[in-house]
């Protein structure tokens, strides 16, 4: 444990992270992953197999699932993404001319939409946060709201027929 934790403080370090917020990011992200496999897991050993139970319980999963999934991508883009304060003009340094000379570079971080880029006077912009992650994020909260107003609706349908 402590030389994958002295492993991710170095690859922090080497690409201007904070080790603090590489970690935590870490963290969460193992957390929301074995919250979902735990979740899965559950349901399987209730059920004694992965088909849900009721209209309204596969719904419920697919809704937590979703959120998972929006958790791990956030994370994910976080991870990518992040760039210390202190370190910023050298972190676009590097990724534009592979030397940490200092530039007319404006930073740029937005939470939502998840963004961390850098631009430079000529026009010229680098963007850290992968492609995928905003709109797998979308895509997932999206898929996420249709599950839980499916789920409620279910619910209600079953309810009734009672």
């Amino acid at each position: 444990m402590n030389r994958v934790l002295g492993d991710l403080r170095a690859l922090a370090e080497e690409t201007g992270q904070s080790p603090g917020l590489t970690l935590l990011t870490a963290l969460f992200l193992a957390a929301a992953a074995a919250a979902l496999l735990v979740h899965l897991c559950a349901a399987v050993a209730r059920r004694g197999s992965l088909r849900a139970a009721t209209p309204t319980s596969s719904w419920r999963e697919a809704a937590v699932s979703c959120l998972a999934t929006a958790a791990v991508l956030y994370a994910f883009g976080l991870l990518k993404g992040y760039r210390r304060v202190e370190d910023e003009a050298r972190v676009c340094g590097l990724a534009r001319y592979g030397d940490p000379a200092e530039s007319d570079v404006l930073p740029k971080d937005s939470l939502l939409p998840l963004s961390s880029s850098c631009t430079w006077s000529d026009g010229y912009s680098i963007e850290f946060v992968p492609s995928f992650v905003n709109p797998g994020l979308a895509l997932s909260l999206a898929g996420a709201a249709v599950a839980v107003v499916l789920a409620a609706i279910r619910h209600e349908q079953s309810r009734r027929n009672k």
